[in-house]
This record gives structure tokens, C-alpha cells and sequence, in this order.
């Protein structure tokens, strides 16, 4: 049964609503793109918004997240049996390590343990994450050590993947199986989630659950009480309290102050007191067991420096001094129910307005399109008016060089065009198309269907991207993918276009766009924001107009 059944308003349970709506507001005057926001407290559900288009049943990427679940897994098989977690981890794969005597020392001291709190023999992650071919579990065993295990914190997720592997190998199932027959089936988690697979087929521990904000909430909801919902015990209190306890220092490698406080068993502790599960990008299940209360974001912040800890300084700033008056629980005012509904149903992601003000002085300045020069309107002036041009790419050249290093990338391009329609309106859309022609037989689907992007003036453009993009710019790592996106685009001058492509699916990032029109030239900066994949849009472009 889905758990999440008992939904209240915030004052039910001794907060104010207003709270909530200042950290929301003040997360997007900092420019976060978010996705969702859900917040329980006392297990009840007092507030839950999706920002437009991302909606309630999507399947999200969480990203590190997994490694909590990872965690849950380890916990369930020590319940079992099946090992301890001062087990060295080389005794459950000895088709890696077939002769121990010639092992090296840290590796075969390297503990379940060790894993789990992020201090295993290794100052990085072994494997190679932009590559299908190579097996990411072997590498944990074949790559040197470089320091004595169960000593110092190294953010490793070939740890999290290794002992994902370890869980599949040892119930012959995928972890995220084991873990609903576990727990996961009777406390409502959704029959469609599921988990991203390396090359090999092993679940991806450390990054790879697709799953709903409500799914994760309920696993947060799990861990807040200890293990028991719904009045039973599912795992061992004994074994989340040491999971989400301090385990080992994080300040020397935190880049912010929300992952200096220290980690546990693939739990993050957070400031404030609180225990997080942490996933690139905004992913995240905040957890304040003092005030019984579970706060779950999903959202994209690559490329923002210091992005998750914008998020974690509204809640802390807004939410906490709430939670920390333990006021009596009220009953809201009609008005104030009503208002606050109406914010979270009308949450939705921004699409591009960085240059307001630029954009009406430009609009000011050529209110009368007669005084306009009509070859400055025809040439540089696309703002002005509804267009179809398409541009020669000159650097299509330079693709042979990049793939005789097996390397795929800008150069690929040979052919980019622009459609706009109904100018300086609010409904104003348009259309931007990559093509390639150089090499048929590695991007194949870009020959007779280029790479387009659909997107609006002042409102998000919802589309499909289907293309072959490549794992790591690697010619021989093709990645065919037809994933979800919603684009805007601004003027950001009279002659220079933004595009923004935000990428809602497997791959949770962006992809940029910026052109700049000559009198019959084209200049293009491509930038892309994504883990591993779409390479092709890094670089520089320069085209002449058909």
C-alpha cells in the first residue's frame, strides 16, 4: 500500500505555510532550476509541488541517491547472513582475485565497511564511466590501491557499484528486485521504477535509480522512522541508526559546508543535525529527525557552483526557524489554504528572461519597423521578423582529423538552420536543426532526421530528442536515445540568440545554444551540461548562409 496517504496543511503540524513558500521563492530568485518539492513532517504530506512540465508520475534520475539504497541492500543481506560487514570484500569475488598472495595488501583488507563510509583503498572511482565495454566491478580489484583502507574519506563510487554487484550476485536478482520484496512493494514504491545497468548488466549502485519524488519519499519516510512503517519493523533500527551516525570526516574533500559534516553508511550527514541522501544535480532526501521531518527536492543545478547548497540554505533558513518554535498545531484560514495551494499547483520551471531589460530597450528602439534599414532588417536584424535560414558549417573539415582519434564531437556538424514564426509575440516559437552528413555510419540517425530542438519566447516548449550521441565523445561508444526536453530561447541583443534545452530524463542536465547572426555568417558556441553523453554540443561552429 502506498504509504503517503495521510495529506494535511503545514499548520496541522505546527509550521505556517508561508515558510515553505519563502524557500521556494527565494531558491528560484537564485536561479535553480527545480523540479520538485516535497515535504512531510510527523508522516504527514503537507506540501508537494512539481514544477511544469515535470509531473507527479515522472521518473526521475537520482543519480548518488542510489547509494543509500545500495546501503539498505547491504543492511537487509547482514540480517540474513549472508555477511558481515567487516567482510573483505575480495572473499565474494575470487574470479577477480584469483591468487590472493599476489593481491595487494590494502585491497584484500579493503571491508564491506570500509566501502560503505567511503574509505576504501581507492582515492577515486576505478572504472571508467564513459565507457560500456569495460567491466566496471573488475576494476575495483584491478586498479592499485593508493592508501590503507578504513582511514581517510575518498568519494568512490566504484565502491557503491561493487557492492550493488555484490547484493545481485549474492540473491540472483537486480537490487532494486531485492530490495521491493524486501520493503519497497508494501510501502507503495512504484512498479515502474528501476535502475540504469553498466555495460555488463549490473545495477549502476552509485548512480543510476529512476524513481519518482514520492518514491523517494517514502524510502526518506523509511529511514526517518528507523526502519518501521506502517507498524512494522522492515530493517534493523540498530543498522539505520549506524548507517546515517558519523562515521568517518568529510571536511578535508567538502567543496561546500553541506558536505563537510561528516558521512556514514552511503548516508551524508548534513548540518543542522540532519542525515541526507545525495544526488548530483539538486537530487535530494533531507531528513531532520529532531523535528520529524523529511524535505525531498529533485532538481538540476550542474553548472551552477554551489547550486545544492543554495537549496540547503533556503531550507534552513526559512524552514528550520519554523520547525525550531514547536508551535502548537492551527487551523489556516480558507484564505490562506487557497493561497497556498495555488502556489504549489502553478510552480513550474522558468524558461529564459536573463535579458528583460535589454530585450525592451531593443523593442523600444525599433517600435516602427519603417525606420528600420531594410538591409539591417533582412541581415541583421532576425528579431524583427520570422525566418528560415540555413548555414554551411566550414569546420566540417576538421571531422576527419577528430575521428581518426576516434573522437566525436562539434565537428561533427556540417549543417545548421533556424526557423522562427511570428515574431515579437508571446507566442512566438522556433526551431533550431543540426545535420551531419560526414559520417553516416556513426551518427546514421542524424543523416535523414537532424537533431532538432523545438522551443518558445517566454515559455517552455515541451519535445523529444532522438539522436545517437556517444559515451564520453568516443566514436565507438553509441548511445541512441530518444529522451524528453523542454527549450526556451532569448534575444539576448539584436543579433544573438539563446537556446536552452533542458534534458528530463535518463540524462538530467542541459544543452546550450548560442548563436550569433552576421550579414551572411553564423557564429555558434555549443555547450552542453549532462554527466557522460552529447559531446557534440561542446565547441564552436561558424557557418555561411545558403
Amino acid at each position: 500500500m502506498n504509504t503517503i496517504t495521510s495529506t494535511t496543511f503545514p499548520e496541522a503540524t505546527g509550521i505556517s505555510a508561508s515558510c515553505i513558500m519563502d524557500a521556494l521563492r527565494e531558491i528560484d530568485a537564485r536561479g535553480i532550476s527545480m523540479h520538485s518539492f516535497l515535504f512531510c513532517k510527523d508522516n504527514c504530506l503537507v506540501a508537494e509541488g512539481y514544477y511544469a512540465p515535470v509531473k507527479k508520475n515522472d521518473l526521475h534520475r537520482m543519480f548518488s541517491v542510489t547509494k543509500s539504497f545500495v546501503s539498505i541492500a547491504i543492511g537487509f543481506l547482514q540480517e540474513e547472513g549472508r555477511l558481515s560487514l567487516d567482510d573483505s570484500i575480495v572473499k565474494f569475488f575470487p574470479e577477480y582475485v584469483p591468487n590472493t598472495s599476489e593481491a595487494h595488501p590494502w585491497l584484500l583488507a579493503t571491508t564491506i565497511r570500509d566501502m560503505l563510509s567511503m574509505r576504501s583503498c581507492h582515492a577515486s572511482t576505478t572504472y571508467d564511466k564513459f565507457s560500456s565495454k569495460t567491466d566496471w566491478v573488475k576494476s575495483f580489484f584491478t586498479v592499485a590501491p593508493t592508501h590503507k583502507p578504513g582511514t581517510v574519506f575518498h568519494y568512490d563510487t566504484s565502491s557503491s557499484h561493487t557492492l550493488c554487484a555484490l547484493v545481485e550476485k549474492l540473491t540472483g536478482m537486480k537490487m532494486l528486485d531485492y530490495l521491493r520484496n524486501k520493503v519497497l512493494n508494501e510501502i507503495g514504491f512504484s512498479k515502474e521504477a528501476y535502475c540504469l545497468t553498466d555495460g555488463f548488466g549490473v545495477s549502476m549502485g552509485g548512480s543510476g535509480l529512476m524513481a519518482t519524488s514520492r518514491d523517494l519519499m517514502l524510502f526518506a519516510l523509511l529511514i526517518l522512522n528507523n526502519g518501521k512503517l506502517n507498524g512494522k519493523q522492515y530493517i534493523s533500527a540498530d543498522y539505520i541508526k549506524e548507517s546515517t551516525s558519523f562515521q568517518t570526516a568529510t571536511c578535508v574533500t567538502g567543496p561546500v559546508p553541506s558536505e563537510s559534516q561528516g558521512y556514514g553508511l552511503q548516508f551524508w550527514i548534513g548540518e543542522h543535525n540532519s542525515i541526507v541522501c545525495y544526488g548530483m544535480g539538486g537530487q535530494l532526501a533531507i531528513l531532520l529527525p529532531e523535528y520529524n521531518t523529511a524535505i525531498v527536492t529533485t532538481a538540476d543545478t550542474q553548472g551552477y557552483q554551489g547550486g545544492n547548497q543554495v537549496i540547503y540554505d533556503a531550507i534552513f533558513c526559512h524552514i528550520l526557524p519554523e520547525l525550531e518554535k514547536r508551535q502548537s498545531p492551527w487551523t489556516p484560514s480558507d484564505e490562506e489554504k487557497l493561497a497556498f495551494e495555488q502556489f504549489m499547483s502553478k510552480l513550474a520551471m522558468r524558461p529564459l528572461n536573463h535579458n528583460k531589460a535589454a530585450s525592451e530597450a531593443w523593442n523600444n528602439k525599433f517600435e516602427n519597423v519603417n525606420d528600420i534599414n531594410t538591409s539591417f532588417l533582412t541581415n541583421f536584424r532576425p528579431i524583427m521578423s520570422s525566418f528560415e535560414w540555413t548555414y554551411v558549417i566550414k569546420k566540417a573539415s576538421d571531422a576527419a582529423e577528430a575521428l581518426d582519434k576516434n573522437i566525436i564531437n562539434e565537428t561533427i556538424w556540417d549543417e545548421i538552420s533556424f526557423e522562427m514564426s511570428e515574431p515579437l509575440t508571446p507566442s512566438c516559437t522556433g526551431k533550431v536543426s543540426l545535420k551531419c552528413h560526414v559520417f553516416p555510419s556513426i551518427v546514421d540517425s542524424t543523416v535523414d532526421s537532424p537533431v532538432t530542438f523545438e522551443f518558445g519566447f517566454g515559455a517552455l516548449k515541451e519535445g523529444t530528442l532522438n539522436m545517437t550521441t556517444h559515451m564520453g565523445n568516443r566514436a565507438d561508444e553509441p548511445v541512441p536515445v530518444s529522451m524528453h526536453y523542454a527549450a526556451s530561447a532569448e534575444w539576448l541583443s539584436e543579433n544573438m540568440l539563446y537556446i536552452r534545452v533542458h534534458l528530463l530524463d535518463t540524462s538530467v542536465g542541459s544543452i546550450h545554444i548560442q548563436a550569433v547572426f552576421g550579414e551572411s555568417d553564423i557564429t555558434v558556441f555549443l555547450r552542453k551540461q549532462e554527466e557522460t553523453l552529447f559531446g557534440e554540443f561542446s565547441g564552436h561552429l561558424y557557418g555561411t548562409r545558403q
